[in-house]
């Protein structure tokens, strides 16, 4: 029998951790090396991937990512995992999802554009996710990195 396993979502959980890996400079777009599904090569996580315990990721996700793009999508295949705070027929919940989704959306791009090397369209993502988190322009993208690196 499988082990059914709990991954709180919920808003009153998740942003918190989300808003303290951003302060952290622990996210994925905030790394040298951006790009993940949700822990990169180096471990830093996504904005979603923040939100969920080492253990979990590395019991339920780790090497099964290479073709889940949305945070729906995970959910829709993890069946052994109890999630909670995220439910569609709630409607605050769904609201949250849709929200999360939309969080991880800028990190996503954050990353996409540091890979690239533009600069200017990285910049974009990472102070919009910075204001949707409810931080101030005084917060700093990169707290424990030069802005100026990018990826290898």
């Amino acid at each position: 029998m499988t082990e059914t396993v709990t991954l709180d979502l919920s808003k009153a959980t998740a942003l918190p951790l989300m808003r303290q890996a951003f302060l952290d400079g622990r996210l994925s777009a905030q790394n040298r090396t951006p790009g993940c599904f949700y822990r990169d090569r180096s471990g830093c996580p996504c904005l979603v991937g923040a939100v969920m315990p080492d253990d979990f990721h590395d019991r339920k996700l780790k090497g099964t990512m290479s073709n889940v793009h949305s945070l729906r999508t995970l959910l829709s295949t993890m069946g052994d995992v109890e999630v909670l705070g995220v439910h569609a027929e709630d409607p605050e919940q769904s609201k949250w999802l849709n929200e999360m989704e939309r969080l991880q959306d800028l990190h996503d791009g954050w990353c996409r554009y540091r890979n690239k090397g533009d600069a200017q369209a990285a910049s974009a993502y990472a102070e919009e996710l910075r204001d949707a988190l409810g931080f101030t322009v005084d917060t700093p993208l990169y707290p424990n990195r030069q802005p100026t690196e990018t990826a290898a």
